[in-house]
């Protein structure tokens, strides 16, 4: 099963990998009509282009950038810009904006303003294409390969129909015909990060006062004697799959699934934008994918977000007014940084999946949905009519909804999602059901006291230092130790490359890689408390193993009765 070959738990960012927040604005009016001589008959088949597709936790498609690649894209419903790295645009000499550009994830992160002359996925391409720039090079890691940009909204939204298909590895995309579609030349939020890229700065929002211009580069620490300056392309800050690294799963035979392993009916839901009706047209703020999902049992305002590799993350504020019990917790790194912990929800429902006792990823959303603190007061003082969606946004659904079925298909203009499932005599062989139910055991080892931790964190080495440092696979940089770990001889600085001799799903015994320190978390959950494992460890050019104890995870708090230690 892929869940063992590799773990794959919540990536908010990125969740937020590429959950960023701009602001967008714009009614999206159709192109002029062309003049006759202009025109030209144009078929269904020639719209319609089928590319390669990867699924790697998340979804990553080649994109040409000013006909340059194909360089290695995220496709995430999440982020409303397109996104460049730092890398790309060193390699293709993209001038950014002197200026940072007002962003929220996780965090804040520094994103530049630049244009793209064109981007194309699919056979879909953007002319002109407004872009935030940052550094990715920290998920490099995580991936073993570098990761060169986002397919953010701003390009998604223009596609008339997106087929994501798992089974194929393929993904279809129908673009408009000339003279059809809205036209990103009219989105007034194009036109502002173009104005910053180019170095006229950032207008504010017509009619809502207030709308940064731009944050402050972020205060830098001084730097130590000696220590070299970092420059774009080395900054450690920056998108992170989080707990998304390539570490196989093995040892826990213990298996709970959370929903049936293969849905059989297919379903169908719709999605809204962020839009706000002032009587004279619509002014689009955000090009997500807002939608209606019952969380136990109540209807709550969530967004479809294709860059989220965990079922559902809830706002902390939702979470706390819900009173959800939360278990072990974990740092992630999206545009900034911060921690989630993991919580169980009753149930999620969504058309006609029903997920009953879901982990959920629990986080502070705040700095990501202050754009829609910002809007919601303003709505306030409208007619309820004139409220835009995604006011309410209690936090996201994410791509394992999806990846349950053979098929999504996305129609741009309908603004329906479709999901398709699996034939009676097929498999699926990404189903997600595994690893959720594994997510679920340690939750609940947690709140027995039975689960273990590690007394050492790390993060994990850039793919540029692998081959100086004489790394096959990667690994994981120790940053803190302590206590058991300590006394064995771990230090800090110390890599390690996999934990020796895990037993697999069929028993026997392997080594299982190490490039993350939040799947290590989740891992050491699943463990006894007291029971010894033999890390790998690189110390300079020497290969040595250590056997290290691990420990009582020590959660204090009141957990749901029906899973309190009897």
């Amino acid at each position: 099963m892929t869940a063992l070959k590799n773990l794959f738990l919540a990536a908010v960012a990125l969740c937020a990998l590429g959950f960023l927040m701009t602001p967008r604005l714009g009614a999206q009016d159709k192109k002029p009509e062309p003049k006759a001589e202009d025109k030209k008959t144009e078929s269904a088949d020639s719209l319609t282009v089928t590319a390669p597709m990867r699924y790697e936790g998340l979804i990553f498609v080649d994109a040409m950038v000013n006909g340059k690649g194909p360089y290695n894209f995220l496709f995430d419903s999440g982020a409303s810009m397109t996104m460049l790295s730092n890398r790309l645009c060193t390699e293709l000499d993209i001038k950014k904006s002197d200026e940072p550009m007002p962003v929220g994830g996780v965090g804040t992160q520094d994103v530049r303003a630049a244009i793209a002359t064109t981007i194309t996925v699919a056979g879909f391409t953007r002319n002109d294409c407004a872009c935030g720039v940052t550094s990715f090079d920290h998920i490099s890691g995580e991936l073993g390969k570098h990761m060169m940009g986002i397919v953010g909204q701003n390009m998604i939204k223009f596609m008339k129909r997106i087929e994501l298909d798992f089974a194929a590895s393929t993904m279809t995309v129908t673009r408009f015909a000339d003279g059809e579609g809205p036209n990103p030349e009219e989105d007034m939020q194009e036109n502002a990060i173009r104005g910053m890229a180019r170095g006229e700065g950032m207008p504010g929002m017509p009619g809502i006062p207030g709308m940064p211009g731009g944050r402050k580069q972020p205060k830098k620490e001084p730097k130590k004697e000696g220590e070299k300056p970092k420059g774009d392309d080395e900054k450690e800050d920056g998108f992170s799959v989080g707990p998304m690294g390539k570490m196989q799963w093995f040892g826990d035979e213990k298996k709970t699934e959370t929903a049936p392993a293969k849905p059989t009916d297919a379903m169908s839901f719709k999605y809204r934008h962020m839009e706000l009706d002032m009587g004279l047209g619509k002014m689009e703020l955000a090009a997500l994918w807002f939608i209606n999902v019952e969380i136990n049992g109540q209807v709550r305002e969530m967004f479809f977000d294709t860059g989220a590799s965990t079922l559902c993350v809830m706002n902390l504020s939702v979470a706390e007014e819900m009173k959800l019990a939360t278990s072990y917790s974990y740092g992630v790194k999206g545009l900034g940084e911060g921690t989630t912990s993991e919580a169980m929800l009753d149930s999620i429902k969504l058309d006609t999946l029903m997920v009953s006792e879901p982990t959920c990823s629990v986080m502070d959303l705040s700095a990501a949905l202050s754009q829609m603190e910002m809007v919601k007061q303003i709505a306030d003082m409208l007619p309820k009519r004139m409220r835009p969606a995604g006011l309410d946004c209690a936090g996201i659904i994410g791509l394992p909804v999806a990846t349950r079925y053979k098929k999504m298909t996305v129609d741009c203009v309908e603004k329906l999602i479709t999901l398709t499932p699996y034939g009676k005599d097929e498999t699926n062989e990404i189903n997600p059901v595994e690893q959720e139910g594994q997510q679920r055991e340690a939750v609940i080892r947690t709140w027995q006291g039975k689960a273990a931790k590690c007394e050492f964190d790390g993060e994990s080495v850039q793919l540029d230092e692998w081959e100086k440092l004489g790394l096959k696979e990667g690994g994981m940089r120790v940053t803190s130790v302590s206590g058991e770990a300590e006394k064995v001889g771990l230090k800090v600085g110390d890599i390690i490359t996999a934990v020796v001799g895990e037993p697999n799903e069929k028993g026997e015994k392997q080594d299982m890689p190490v490039r993350g320190s939040s799947s290590l978390v989740v891992w050491a959950c699943l463990q006894d408390v007291d029971s010894k494992h033999t890390f790998k460890i690189k110390r300079g050019d020497k290969v040595s193993s250590l056997e290290i104890k691990l420990v009582d995870y020590g959660w204090k708090g009141e957990a749901p009765e029906k899973f309190r230690r009897k």
